[in-house]
Parts: structure tokens; sequence; C-alpha cells
């Protein structure tokens, strides 16, 4: 089934200014006409400038708008039933909510600036612009949206604040998720995560270790907004540079095929599927696999690569 994708269609220069001209020919000043033709699905910034004739305005041009209400200064989503606030995960992950709610989920405010997302019995808390882009990847665009016949265990390698596990313990084909997670405040993300879903709860274990091809204790730079991009060197090169909003991480890392090997000897009958999404220790993790005579115990993987 294909699921809805969030609407942002870039907006053109010459859009741009047909719009302008547009809210102009309607009386709308200069910066409230410029704002609203800039703004067409990232609808939370700067919220403070739009009044209710301008948002009328808006919906004339635009019936995506129709979804918000103007009163005294502030904006709200009757689809989300929000507030936009300034800067926080609700105005800048709008697009993504509003694709989500249309397949069942609800939101929460959660103080000072997250999101408590439910559908079902399934909730999660999101804090972070990046777990916007997970929950978008995981349960959005389906990234692991696989159906397997017979009974599995899920290794989650790299897992984060828990989506993924929580995505493949919902699976009814899926009788254990065992992830791994070396850095200790996302690691209390994922137990709080897990914490929040006490029907999921008993087929989640999560160990707080990292997976290479050898052991070692590493101490590496950790920025807490950027989690999903922490790699066992710290955050991976791809994101650039990202200042110095850090601290220093005491990480675990164990030889792969050591750390793995009471998971080979307990799954039974169970087929094993890794998931990997590790930052670039992949590689290090399908050698030492590889070289101990250990790939084969896997049936199938679900991956992504640096």
């Amino acid at each position: 089934m294909e699921l809805p994708t969030p609407r942002a269609r870039p907006i053109s220069f010459v859009r741009r200014l047909g719009k302008l001209t547009w809210f102009l020919a309607r009386g709308q000043g200069p910066s409230l006409a410029w704002w609203l033709a800039s703004h067409d699905a990232t609808k939370g910034q700067n919220y403070l400038a739009i009044s209710r004739e301008g948002l009328e305005a808006a919906v004339h041009a635009d019936p995506s708008w129709a979804d918000l209400v103007a009163a005294g200064g502030r904006i709200h989503s009757r689809a989300l039933n929000l507030e936009f606030q300034r800067d926080d995960l609700v105005s800048c992950g709008y697009p993504v909510w509003i694709a989500l709610a249309r397949i069942g989920w609800k939101f929460t405010r959660l103080a000072p600036t997250g999101l408590l997302a439910q559908r079902g019995s399934l909730s999660l808390h999101l804090t972070t612009v990046e777990e916007r882009d997970m929950i978008t990847e995981i349960f959005l665009a389906g990234c692991y949206d696989v159906r397997l016949p017979g009974s599995w265990h899920v290794v989650d390698i790299g897992a984060n604040v828990g989506m993924a596990a929580l995505f493949f313990a919902e699976q009814l084909w899926v009788q254990r998720v065992i992830s791994f997670e070396p850095f200790a405040p996302t690691a209390d993300a994922f137990d709080d995560n897990v914490r929040l879903n006490p029907d999921l709860a008993p087929k989640i274990n999560l160990l707080r270790k990292g997976l290479d091809e050898s052991n070692s204790v590493l101490t590496v730079d950790y920025h807490p907004e950027l989690r999903g991009s922490m790699s066992i060197t710290g955050v991976g090169v791809w994101r650039g540079n990202v200042g110095a909003s850090s601290q220093k991480i005491s990480i675990e890392i164990e030889k792969a095929s050591s750390a793995l090997a009471p998971i080979f000897a307990a799954c039974g009958k169970c087929r094993l599927l890794g998931k990997i999404d590790c930052e670039g220790s992949e590689y290090g993790i399908f050698r030492d696999l590889e070289a101990s005579g250990k790939l084969s115990e896997f049936s199938a993987f679900v991956i992504e690569w640096h």
C-alpha cells in the first residue's frame, strides 16, 4: 500500500511573486503579503505576523491553509489540535504531522518542546528534528515495512531511540527484538519509549554497547540533538560542521561475532533478520561476521550504509 507523503513542494520565485501580487491586490500590507506568498507548506514559521484576515486570504489562494485557525496573534491546527509555537517540533514538522494524522496518528505537546505521537496502542516521545525524520522514514516511507513468512528474531544494530525496535515488535512475525545502542543518553531515550509501550516491551531487549570487529572502550563527542547521526567516532562526517555543543561520552564496543554468539544460540527455529543502521560501523561488523563464519547465521538484512 502506498502511504501519503508530506506535502512540501518547492516554491519557485515566479510563483512566489504571483502570490505576492495576489495578496497585495486584496489589500494585504507588503510585509504580510510577502510572508503569505513565501510560506506554502511550512506554515509554522513567524506565525505572529499573520492575522485572521491574512489567514482567510491565504485560504482563498491555497486551500491547504484551511486547516489553520488564527486568533489573537496565534495559529492553531485543526487536524493536529495543536497551536504553533516558534521553533518547536509542531511548526518545523507540520507537513509530516499532517501526513501522519491522515493515517491515524494523534499528537500531544510535551514540555518544553517535545511531542507525544500515538497511533492505536503505540506511543513515541519525540524531542528532536532528527526524530521527526526517523518517524517519517519508518512510519510514512515504510523503510522497514517488510513481510516475512515464519517466525523471526530481529537484531537491531544502531537502535537509537527505539522507533525501529517498536515497529518490528508490532509485527506478528517477529518474536523478539535484540537492540544494540552504545550511547547512554540515547539508550535512556530508547528505554523511555519502550516503557510507553508495555504491550510491546516484553519482546524487546536492549544491550548498551556498539558492535565492530574488535573490543574497545572509546570516548567520543556526543551531540544530543544529533543522536541519529552519532557514530563510534562522533557525529558522522556527512553532517559537516555541527559546532561545539557536545559532551564527552564513553562507549563500549564489542566484537560483533562475540556479542551476537548468545543470540545465534538462542534463536532456535526462528530465523534472524539484521537491521543495521550504525553510521559507518557496518563495514567492520560485516568483515568480522564473514571472517568468523557467522554471516550465514542471518537469513536477511535491512541496511543503511555510509
